[in-house]
This record gives structure tokens, sequence and C-alpha cells, in this order.
């Protein structure tokens, strides 16, 4: 049926994994921030165990894109996943704040080659055309975020039931992740470039546009690793529930996919 054919099209499936795996970052970076506070971890601690990892994937992104280029999108997606999701597995097994503090750039340094591959098997997916370009864009804006918003969520509210289950479910959504990445077709042939008309803007106008967006996507990510690696400390000191921080994180995210669907 057509209306199947879409829904598990191969941009979907992209989508579905920009969800699973970011789903899987949110619930772990909490689940790492509680377990952090329960061993006794100073805020300065808690402030590396988000540096390190962002560090990693930054640095690791100067240079990924050219490996998905070369060796196609999917092998580097799907080991991405896999080592995540196995790094996340670990983590639920820390005895001390420094032991997450030692995996935290392994988790980074995977999912460097993750995103760029998914964005750039999303652009193939698009064929030649701009408008299922903006089109497919923003809907996996919207499922990844839907991921870091639901993250926060499932956390706090199994952080009550057994500590390990913030870190046993990432690696669920990883390993779920690279599983829909291996069913996901490539594309046939060379990859297809998008056609742009170079005509319709100058590129002095399309450099500000691309300034702004740096400069607005730093700054919005900037506000929310503030909030997700020191609110964890603070809610606790305020005696707030695991569950509250949870879900005071989630609204969030929350406002962050109500703006992406009205743009």
């Amino acid at each position: 049926m057509a209306w199947g054919r879409t829904l598990f099209s191969p941009a979907r499936r992209v989508m579905l994994v920009g969800l699973l795996v970011d789903l899987g970052v949110a619930c772990m970076a909490l689940g790492v921030q509680f377990l952090a506070i329960e061993l006794q971890a100073p805020p300065l601690v808690l402030g590396l165990l988000g540096m390190v990892s962002a560090t990693a994937y930054t640095i690791g992104c100067v240079f990924s894109g050219s490996v998905s280029d070369r060796y196609g999108r999917k092998v580097p997606a799907m080991l991405a996943c896999l080592v995540a999701g196995t790094v996340w597995l670990a983590m639920a097994f820390a005895r001390s704040p420094y032991h997450l503090l030692l995996l935290m750039p392994f988790s980074g340094g995977a999912l460097c080659f993750l995103w760029p591959s998914m964005q750039a098997w999303l652009a193939e997916f698009s064929g030649h055309s701009p408008r299922a370009l903006n089109r497919n864009l923003s809907l996996f804006n919207i499922a990844w975020t839907a991921g870091i918003m639901t993250g926060p969520l499932v956390a706090g509210y199994t952080w009550q039931y057994s500590h390990h289950l913030a870190f046993i479910l990432p690696a669920l959504m990883g390993y779920l992740g690279a599983w829909v990445v291996y069913m996901t077709p490539t594309v046939e042939g060379p990859a297809r470039e998008v056609a742009v008309n170079g005509d319709r803007h100058s590129p002095e106008l399309t450099q500000l546009f691309l300034l702004l967006a740096w400069f607005g996507n730093f700054g919005s990510w900037y506000a929310r690793a503030v909030v997700s690696s020191l609110y964890p400390k603070l809610g606790t000191e305020l005696h707030f529930s695991h569950e509250l921080v949870g879900f005071l994180i989630f609204i969030v995210g929350f406002a962050q996919l109500v703006m992406f669907g009205l743009t």
C-alpha cells in the first residue's frame, strides 16, 4: 500500500533512528547525573561529564563526515549505535564518578559517526528536490527532538525502580537503532546531490543566515547543556523527586519540539 511504503520509507527509517538514539542519549545523560550525584561527584565533575562527551563529539565531527563519504552511510552509523549502546550499558556498573568521566568521551566519540551519516543519507533519499529535503529535514528535527524530550522523562520515572534501567534502556535504543540502520536500503548508484537554485539568494545573504544558524545552534545547546548538567544537582538539593527533575527537563524539550513544529 502507498501509505505503508511512505511510512516505512528509507527517509522515515533515518528519522526513526534519530528518535531512538536521542531518546537513549537524553535518558543516559540524566541517568549519569543522578548516578554521579549519588557517588558524591562535585559540581565541577558534573559539568565535565557533559563537556568531555561533547568535546569528543565535536572533534570527531571534523573528519567523520569524510569517513561517511568514503565508506558509505550504513557502516559508520551501525558501528556508532552499537558502540554507544555498549558504552551506555557499561555506565550502569560504574562505582565512581571518575569511571563515568572515563566512559563519556567514548559515547560522544561514537555518536560523531552517526549524525553526519544520517543527515547526508537523508539528503540522498530526498533526491534532487529541495522541497523534499526541506520536508525531510523538518521531520528529522522533530523526530530527534521528540527523543531528546522523552529521554529525561524515562530516566526520571525508571530511576526509582532500578538505577540500571536508566542505562539498559538507552543501550537497547542504541542496538535497536543499529538494527533499523541495517534494514535501511542504501541509495543505488552514485550519491545524488540536491539541486540548489543559486540565483534565489546572494552568497553574502546565504553566509549571513548560515552564521546566524551556527550562533543560534550554539546558544540553544549551551543553555540546554547547563540545564541538563547542573539542574539535577539543584533539584536534588531542593529535595525534588527524580521524577519531577525528569519532568521539568522534559518541559524544555517539549518547548523545543513545539518550536520545530511551528517553524
